[in-house]
């Protein structure tokens, strides 16, 4: 019976340290969903979770087998072919049976009982294993989480540190002991800013102001980490709060200077970042806005004001104004493609975040471009309208300079038949030698009359 009371104490032991393993595991599990730095790690995250966890699996796999072998060598009566075989064994060879099984038709013993040179635990454990077990786990767990519990106050996948300097608006250096790190900011993705080649996006040196207000140099925090801590760049990935409480991920999304991101399996504030940048953009401020100029709330505003004015409620019939109309529309609607490539420059504010923005760009550039092309048609239509009508100006203008050539010339003709009078004159005049006394207007390559020189000449209208 000695080796069943070693059993006994075995399990009694086994059990009690399994329960409070179990005890240790839920307690920092509950802690870490009640501590103010939100989700909890892993299981087994610290250093006393993950020896408790390592011990509670050894111990519940020690029960379990221990509870095997106790159901295999409990005592039973042997069955008739056992009672053959050992009966044969036992005259043949006097080889007695084993001390578990009992003779067909003999009285199988129970387990020994406790001896009072136990232990009053497993003498308690005994008689109500059930209760003994439930008190003792608990009061094990209790005070091994208690320790567990007391190691610190931050938890293991977090660390204290103050703030040696900000990088722009998602990169910070952080001194963490002895050693400066460089953390970047998780779930979150702000406009660069690069500080000594002075290259920034839009509304960078914005976001790293903001950072340097959420996170003064000197100031404490707390890094708290996630599922993966360093990137391939060698920093730190964590979220961090500030003096105040502050999850300056989630502020600088609050300020409409970052949006929410998520690279690999760290996922943890992008919640909190999301519903930021969601409220950001409802309450107008940073990248929606519109006091800075680059931004795409300014962006949006600006073009659709430019659309809205380049599209005349009704359109004129004057050729010039219907082109001015036609440039104006269609530059318009050419700017619509450098709009949309200005916002998408903003994706670090999140995929597809600018898609309802570039939509309101394309369908304002659509509307000047269909305008722009009714004018232009409309302009086409009018010119060819004041073509035809100065073509039939011009005939016109032709034909009346025509029809005073030809009276001009008739005329002519008729102020340059010879009268009779002027004829005996002329004869007189030649025939007396002298020269005509005409002194009106002359054609000295036509015939009929002789000036006082002798030369032929024709009197012609000075008209």
């Amino acid at each position: 019976m000695s080796r069943n009371r070693t059993q006994s104490r075995l399990g009694t032991y086994l059990t009690l340290l399994s329960v409070g393993s179990v005890g240790v595991i839920v307690a920092r599990y509950a802690q870490a969903h009640s501590d103010r730095l939100s989700a909890p790690p892993a299981l087994g995250g610290g250093p006393v979770a993950q020896a408790a966890t390592t011990v509670a699996v050894t111990s519940l796999g020690l029960v379990i087998l221990l509870w095997i072998v106790r159901r295999a060598t409990r005592p039973r009566e042997m069955t008739p072919a056992e009672h053959r075989t050992y009966y044969r064994q036992l005259v043949a060879r006097g080889i007695p049976k084993p001390e578990r099984l009992s003779w067909t038709g003999e009285a199988v013993p129970t387990r020994q009982r406790a001896n009072p040179r136990q232990w009053w635990i497993a003498r308690t454990y005994r008689h109500r294993p059930r209760t003994t077990t439930i008190v003792a786990g608990a009061l094990i767990a209790v005070m091994v989480s208690v320790v567990s519990l007391g190691v610190g106050a931050t938890p293991s996948y977090a660390d204290d540190g103050s703030v040696v300097d900000v990088v722009d608006g998602d990169t910070v250096d952080i001194q963490i002991g002895d050693t400066v790190e460089r953390v970047r900011l998780l779930n979150v993705d702000a406009p660069e800013n690069n500080k000594a080649s002075r290259v920034s996006e839009c509304l960078g040196p914005e976001a790293t102001a903001e950072m340097e207000r959420l996170l003064p140099a000197g100031s404490r925090v707390t890094v708290i980490y996630d599922v993966e801590r360093r990137d391939n760049y060698g920093r730190l990935l964590a979220g961090v709060e500030n003096a105040d409480g502050e999850l300056v991920n989630a502020e600088l999304a609050q300020a409409g200077l970052g949006g929410p991101l998520v690279v690999g399996a760290n996922s943890r504030f992008h919640d909190r970042v999301r519903d930021a940048s969601i409220a950001a953009e409802n309450d107008k401020r940073g990248a929606f806005g519109t006091d800075i100029a680059c931004t795409p709330g300014s962006i949006i505003s600006t073009y659709e004001s430019e659309s809205t004015s380049a599209v005349a409620d009704s359109l004129p019939e004057d050729s010039a104004a219907l082109a001015t109309i036609a440039a104006t529309a269609l530059a318009v609607s050419e700017a619509g493609d450098s709009a949309v490539a200005d916002l998408g420059e903003f994706d670090w504010l999140g995929p597809d975040r600018m898609t309802p923005y570039i939509e309101r760009v394309r369908e304002a550039q659509q509307t000047a471009a269909t305008h722009g092309d009714v004018a232009e048609e409309r302009h086409a239509e009018a010119k060819a309208d004041e073509e035809r009508a100065a073509e039939r100006a011009a005939e016109e203008a032709a034909a009346q300079e025509k029809a005073a050539r030809e009276e001009a010339a008739r005329q002519a003709e008729r102020d340059s038949a010879p009268r009779s009078g002027d004829s005996d004159s002329n004869s007189r005049n030649s025939g007396g030698g002298g020269g005509s006394t005409y002194t009106g207007c002359r054609n000295y390559n036509g015939t009929g009359m002789i000036d006082d020189k002798g030369r032929s000449f024709q009197p012609i209208p000075c008209s």
